[in-house]
């Protein structure tokens, strides 16, 4: 085929009614091959609408599916920071605890030990008021005992200064009978 029909046919594509000749009037190119192509070009119109159509559904959806791919990545930034974040917590929190569980096992331990010194302490302060009690319950019996010794001195000394106060009576009455 010529160049130049061809640029005719585009032409009639084109525009959408055959080209006349100027001088004549007359169609340039045969009924039924203008009929032909102008089928053809109906039909190309019909799926062009058709194919234009679906593209702007698509571009539509395309469009919609990015403003929700983008808000998801939004929401999963969002999630992932508050989940970092959540898991950041939880990972001071389980510190705290082990610090915190530590720290009780340790009071714990010094408590075992303090009432442990204390039930010392109480049975030391029982024993030493056994041995204050036996100490004190001695210390009496020997004040008694000296007591008892004492007074038992002092009345062997009186009969002692009486025995010897009648000695020296009967010393001077027996000097007193020689001397007479």
């Amino acid at each position: 085929m010529p160049l130049h029909d061809l640029l005719q046919r585009l032409r009639i594509a084109l525009t959408g009614s055959p080209p006349e000749d100027e001088a004549a009037s007359v169609p340039m190119v045969p009924a039924a091959e203008y009929d032909a192509s102008q089928a053809l070009l109906t039909d190309a119109q019909r799926q062009l609408a058709v194919t234009e159509a679906e593209y702007n559904t698509t571009r539509t959806l395309l469009i919609e599916t990015q403003r929700r791919l983008a808000v998801a990545d939004q929401r999963i930034a969002i999630l992932g920071s508050s989940n970092r974040t959540a898991a950041r917590a939880i990972r001071q929190f389980l510190q705290d605890r082990e610090q915190l569980v530590a720290e009780r096992e340790a009071v714990e331990v010094r408590l075992s030990i303090a009432v442990g010194e204390r039930s010392i302490a109480i049975a030391d302060q029982q024993r030493t008021m056994i041995l204050n009690d036996q100490l004190l319950s001695t210390l009496r019996d020997h004040e008694d005992a000296r007591q008892h010794l004492e007074e038992e001195n002092q009345r062997l000394r009186r009969r002692l200064t009486e025995r010897t106060a009648s000695v020296a009576v009967e010393a001077d009455d027996g000097e007193r009978s020689a001397a007479v």
